[in-house]
């Protein structure tokens, strides 16, 4: 299973919107923190879009023009999730009235905090220790100041898998140079200034012209570079998770995805062009075997220099000769052959967490059952997989979406300027790279390759 979005993108459908006006209350979930355990109140959250390109209420939007206001564009990683969950609950209106709300402590006294480059966390312009119980700020809570409902501060785990976006989308930019910390770690205190393992996220230059076009009320100009950005995401061989499933096909997903190298959100718009419209069925074949780009032709791909690439494999069980054009034309011939009727999916269970989950896929061939693949990277296959992409190359203006959660899906390209997006790959990416390196897998894919020998 090559391709894996997980952008950090866990909120694909949720991904950007026009504001944060139609996002409501939800239940919290999870425990609550310890000084709030007594609270006789509804506990509550509201997790705004990652990118809103009319208004400031992204999560990322606050995120990055915090960035913008720093001397030298950047900030420590925690300082930056902690001022971001401060002012993403202090811009939120409360459930029962046109109140807003803001963080207090244990007091009742307002926290209003500040950033020096210099010093680290201000408040009333003195240097303030960073108390944590778990990843919220220890006391706080978010009230109302008009009717005094509360709920707890936004935890930094809520808010850093959005803030990863803003990195895959090459806005921001993680940065492992750092200055000798001023303060240290104590327990559950960090003293004011930075953690010496933290690391510094940097605003970049595409970053800066989308915060600019906001600031300047240029919303036309800020959707279309996140259109931009979203097409020109690159999967790059360095980033994959391990496999949560521990069996020979898990393995060998993951050590496909290792070899992939592509430009996934562009060329799934390529793929409904050549092919559409499309079932979800037929698009699980492009999650399943995209190995690179569609640019590009088989001469010096990694699938099939150091495996076996699985597309050309199930092509020549099928009776079918694969090019060597590429996985475009490879991925078309395969489309044929479900449309005919030759191949179909099934689905099935396996344990996870000591769970019996269904939801794992297998291509399997209809005439004598025969398994030509699997995926069985994780149960939540859809979640986790085409309907990230589909919902990215959606948000990106290229496809149309049809159908809900329960009826099958059907995307159909809106604009085919194919020739358009095939210059993507010539575009220059931002200046650092959008997706970097954050991940060190040359190890663990030698080892995936050992225990795939093993398996054989």
């Amino acid at each position: 299973m090559p391709v894996r979005i997980s952008v950090k993108a866990s909120y694909g459908d949720d991904y950007i919107f026009r504001d944060a006006s139609d996002i409501y209350w939800t239940p919290l979930r999870g425990n609550l923190p310890s000084w709030m355990e007594n609270v006789a109140t509804d506990m509550d959250t509201r997790n705004p879009p990652n990118f809103t390109t009319h208004s400031m209420e992204g999560t990322c939007n606050i995120a990055m023009k915090l960035l913008f206001e720093q001397p030298a564009h950047r900030m420590p990683y925690p300082e930056l999730q902690i001022l971001t969950a401060l002012k993403q609950d202090c811009q939120a209106k409360c459930r029962y009235g046109d109140g807003f709300l803001d963080w207090f402590d244990s007091e009742g006294n307002r926290i209003d905090l500040e950033y020096s480059s210099s010093i680290g966390f201000l408040r009333d312009n003195n240097p303030v220790e960073w108390i944590t119980e778990g990843d919220r700020w220890y006391g706080a809570v978010a009230r109302c100041t008009n009717c005094g409902w509360m709920i707890p501060p936004s935890a930094s785990s809520s808010i850093r898998p959005r803030l990863s976006a803003a990195v895959d989308l090459g806005f921001t930019t993680l940065s492992k140079v750092e200055p000798k910390p001023r303060w240290t770690r104590r327990g559950r205190r960090l003293r004011p200034g930075t953690d010496a393992r933290s690391g510094f996220v940097e605003l970049t230059r595409k970053g800066s012209q989308f915060i600019e076009a906001m600031l300047e009320g240029d919303f036309d100009q800020a959707t279309a570079l996140i259109r931009q950005q979203i097409l020109n995401f690159r999967q790059e061989s360095t980033q994959f998770p391990s496999p949560e499933q521990q069996t020979p096909q898990s393995v060998q997903n993951t050590l496909d995805s290792s070899l992939t190298e592509g430009y996934p959100i562009r060329d799934f718009a390529v793929f409904v062009a050549d092919n559409g419209p499309l079932t979800k069925d037929e698009e699980r074949i492009f999650q399943m075997l995209y190995g690179r780009s569609f640019t590009s032709s088989c001469e010096g791909c990694k699938l099939g220099e150091i495996g076996t690439c699985p597309l050309k494999s199930i092509l020549r069980e099928l009776d079918r000769e694969p090019t060597e054009v590429g996985c475009r034309v490879n991925l078309a011939t395969l489309v044929d052959v479900f449309r005919n009727r030759e191949i179909e999916w099934i689905q099935y269970a396996l344990p996870s967490r000591n769970i019996e989950r269904r939801g794992y896929q297998k291509l399997v061939r209809i005439r004598d059952g025969q398994i030509l693949g699997a995926m069985e990277w994780t149960w939540q296959l859809d979640k986790e997989g085409i309907n990230q992409i589909r919902a990215f190359a959606k948000h990106a203006g290229a496809v149309e979406v049809e159908g809900g959660r329960r009826h099958t899906f059907t995307s159909i390209l809106l604009t085919p300027d194919i020739a358009n997006m095939e210059q993507i790959e010539a575009m220059p990416l931002p200046d650092p790279p959008s997706s970097g390196v954050r991940w060190a897998p040359s190890k663990f894919r030698l080892k995936c390759m050992d225990q795939v020998g093993d398996l054989e």
